[in-house]
């Protein structure tokens, strides 16, 4: 049993190999059933294994140790699983956002309308590769159970597991519906926000590898709980801040889908409170609008920034952002070791450019 200390630092290259042995094995299976799967195979496996900084992997790890596990191998197979959920949430978000960019390369309904294309196969490209993306992310959903599945731990640690890796995957269907309903009332927000990020990038990771390592402790859970859900939730007000303001060649991804989009975020349900009726106007008529100019996204970001409400976003962020670091440092009840890892990186999710 090799023994299992995560630190920030720690690149969870194990969680790398376990994703690279999956993917190319896979691949490989796909082409072998008809070899025209290739490009679809070599698509997947791009998506996967071609970038990410596996932050819900390096939360699983660090769930684990906090309750006591010590096997990196269940670790970085568990880690490993929920990189592959996030791996198909990807695919099918992109195809909701009709995003055209992901880690600065074609999202991959986009690569695949281009090999439909270049084939000049019969039928809409662009449908195809829609579809096609659909298909991949059902996919990459059936691997991920293959994992949880696979993990080497006796039959009642496995179903404890199973539960928590199943909450996961609920809550982040539920919240990504809700999103795209948009918010109901004041605190809307809120509730997508946990549902939508933090419990499915925070918490249900830390606790999916808490429960991998044995029954735990209320007070543990308690405490992993809410770091998660106040970190998550800044988690995602970072993510909005930055899909309106963040420079695209470090996000690799557009900084004007949001407005084309119509996003509701508390950004502009804030914007919209303090910025009075004339700018109100404005941002309704830019909200939502799919040929907005990038002059256009350039005023809603003024208005967002004059009305005050990026600064009180960014003030919430950190509110959230201390609060989930008070919860594993009160009472001892989160290890110091792990207490200081998770507190270094809320502070890094929270101040991230990308």
């Amino acid at each position: 049993m090799t023994s299992l200390v995560p630190t920030v630092a720690d690149p969870v290259a194990d969680v790398g190999g376990v994703l690279q042995d999956l993917v190319h094995e896979q691949a490989a299976e796909l082409v072998s059933l008809d070899s025209s799967l290739r490009p679809f195979a070599d698509a997947i496996s791009t998506h996967v294994l071609g970038g990410g900084k596996r932050v819900r992997a390096k939360f699983v790890m660090l769930g684990y140790r906090a309750a006591g596990g010590l096997d990196v191998h269940v670790a970085a197979q568990a880690g490993a699983a929920v990189e592959l959920v996030h791996a198909y949430a990807l695919l099918h978000d992109d195809v909701m956002d009709r995003s055209d960019t992901r880690r600065g390369r074609p999202s991959f309904h986009r690569v695949l309308e281009q090999c439909h294309r270049a084939s000049a196969s019969a039928g809409d490209s662009h449908w195809f590769g829609m579809s096609a993306a659909v298909l991949a992310g059902d996919l990459v959903a059936a691997w991920a159970d293959d994992l949880v599945a696979d993990l080497p731990v006796d039959a009642a640690t496995l179903r404890r597991g199973r539960r928590v890796f199943a909450a996961l995957r609920r809550e982040a269907a539920a919240g990504q519906y809700l999103d795209l309903c948009g918010p109901d009332g004041a605190d809307g927000w809120r509730r997508i926000a946990l549902l939508k990020s933090a419990r499915y990038s925070v918490t249900r990771p830390l606790l999916f590898g808490a429960a991998l390592a044995g029954p735990t402790d209320e007070r543990l859970t308690a405490a992993l709980e809410a770091y998660g859900d106040h970190l998550g939730v800044a988690y995602q007000l970072r993510d909005d801040v930055l899909g309106m303001f963040g420079d695209t060649a470090e996000m690799g991804k557009s900084n004007l889908d949001d407005v084309r989009q119509g996003k509701r975020t508390l950004l502009v349900s804030t914007a919209e409170l303090l910025g009075g009726a004339e700018r109100r106007a404005e941002l309704a008529a830019a909200l939502g609008d799919p040929a907005a100019t990038p002059d256009t996204v350039d005023r809603v970001r003024q208005i967002i920034a004059s009305s005050g409400a990026l600064a009180h976003v960014e003030d919430v962020i950190v509110a959230e952002r201390d609060a989930a670091i008070c919860a594993v440092r009160s009472d001892g009840v989160v290890d110091p070791v792990t207490a200081d890892a998770l507190s270094e990186l809320a502070r890094r999710a929270t101040s991230r450019r990308g």
